[in-house]
């Protein structure tokens, strides 16, 4: 069985604001004291379908939606920035089938100069 299908592949979207108005002298963003408290923490969902028995709780459960079915009825991750890291769904799953990760933020690309 293939790491994917194994465990949940975590998304890696952004959940950053990086909105700054001060550049480094490389072009990118700088971080300022600001900014820094205004940065929001980025979660990653991990699902551990091999343990899930499709209760859905964790569904039920999350605040913020992050969670839908697929065909067999098993939790998705749909909305992986909207996760607040509260963790109700790992605190719920009966077969602990759901990890709650606190990851850093990546950065966002500046566009047209690759």
């Amino acid at each position: 069985m293939s790491e994917n299908l194994k465990y949940g592949e975590p998304d890696k979207g952004s959940c950053q604001d990086s909105s700054t108005g001060k550049t480094a002298d490389d072009g990118s963003p700088q971080m300022t004291e600001q900014t820094k408290e205004k940065v929001s923490k980025c979660f990653t969902q991990i699902i551990f379908y091999d343990w899930c028995k499709a209760c859905g709780i964790c569904i039920a459960f999350c605040p913020q939606q992050v969670f839908s079915r697929n065909e067999q009825g098993k939790p998705v991750v749909a909305q992986s920035d909207k996760c607040v890291g509260c963790g109700f769904c790992e605190i719920h799953c009966p077969d602990f089938a759901i990890t709650i990760a606190e990851r850093q933020p990546e950065p966002e690309r500046q566009q047209g100069n690759s």
